[in-house]
């Protein structure tokens, strides 16, 4: 959002989400032999009306936080009055918009994130013009924009938790006993050290 929407988006949908007074979520994913790994699959459509809106239909599932998250971006292939396919463009929308349901939440094995996994019908889902992120059938190149950085999030994250563990051990290397002086004095243990030192520094 701070890339790519407009102002007024970003000070209706993107302030509240990071004052964290709200959640989001990102609805991309179909069931059914719909978008996954290939977004080129995707089968939710956005139909231009007359006066420029656009009616959504579609299924999506594995909707990560979609309990309790009140901005939403909707991913759809967009097709124009004339039926043209225009590719997949991004709309950017309250959750809570007419014709957006939370079907199920999918029993899934992890629990790290807030809200579950959901299935969410969109039906005849009426938005403006105003509601499209960008541009027109820019949705895939946009999508790029936003996992790039998040792809990079992940990678910070592991390593901040790896160096939390690697001063861990190094604490307790220094304070921990045996045989007559610091484990971290006997070789094996410095060597186990300086081996994940040099892991952490390849990873990054």
């Amino acid at each position: 959002l701070e890339v790519v929407a407009s102002a007024d988006q970003k000070e209706r949908f993107l302030k509240p989400v990071t004052s964290g007074e709200h959640r989001s979520m990102f609805m991309m994913t179909e069931p059914e032999g719909g978008a996954g790994s290939d977004p080129s699959m995707m089968k939710t459509r956005a139909d231009e009306q007359p006066d420029g809106s656009y009616k959504i239909n579609g299924l999506k599932w594995l909707i990560t936080s979609a309990l309790g998250a009140t901005v939403c971006i909707v991913m759809a292939r967009t097709f124009d009055r004339a039926g043209t396919d225009l590719g997949a463009t991004m709309f950017l929308t309250e959750s809570d918009a007419p014709g957006i349901e939370i079907a199920e939440v999918l029993g899934t094995m992890d629990h790290n994130a807030v809200g579950g996994h959901a299935v969410i019908k969109l039906t005849d889902v009426h938005l403006p013009a105003e509601s499209v992120l960008g541009e027109v059938g820019a949705g895939f190149r946009y999508a790029q924009v936003r996992l790039g950085p998040a792809r990079l999030t992940h990678c910070m994250r592991w390593l901040g938790a790896a160096r939390r563990c690697h001063d861990t051990a190094v604490d307790y290397a220094r304070t921990r006993h045996a045989f007559g002086k610091p484990i971290g004095e006997h070789e094996g243990i410095g060597f186990q050290i300086a081996d994940n030192l040099t892991d952490m520094q390849t990873s990054r």
